[in-house]
């Protein structure tokens, strides 16, 4: 796999990488964008290459994070992994609880906070017993 960089503008480089198509065999370019000095997107190109070779690049996608759960969930059932009433359950999760906080955000975005914050968001909106409600046991009036 080769890669080279390209000078769009003072400060601004464009790393493009040379990749094989899987289906055809034929050759793709990859464009990612870089902003900092020649040195900086040098060292970035590398790292880009590096993890081609070794499987783990991950292609950027502007898939939200809930079109992601909708597609896992329909590859689940229809592999047999899941029950209809499982994936049932597991998509009214995801409209109620996911999807409100979640689901607009681009999954390669998703970060490890904004899964905590939306799960404190969730146990917040649990119904929870207000103080002037009575309690097995105990009077109202205590």
């Amino acid at each position: 796999m080769k890669g080279h960089l390209r000078e769009r503008s003072p400060g601004h480089w464009a790393i493009v990488l040379d990749v094989a198509d899987p289906q055809t065999g034929k050759r793709r370019r990859k464009w990612h964008s870089y902003k900092g000095n020649k040195r900086e997107a040098e060292k970035e190109c590398a790292r880009l290459i590096a993890e081609l070779a070794q499987g783990r690049y991950v292609e950027r996608t502007k898939m939200a994070a809930g079109e992601f759960v909708k597609a896992r969930i329909d590859q689940w059932e229809a592999a047999g992994d899941i029950t209809a009433r499982s994936a049932l359950r597991y998509r009214s999760l995801l409209d109620n609880q996911i999807a409100p906080h979640l689901g607009t955000v681009p999954l390669q975005k998703l970060s490890r906070l904004m899964i905590e914050t939306g799960i404190r968001r969730c146990a917040l909106r649990v119904s929870r017993p207000k103080p002037s409600e009575s309690r097995i046991g105990y009077s109202a009036r205590h």
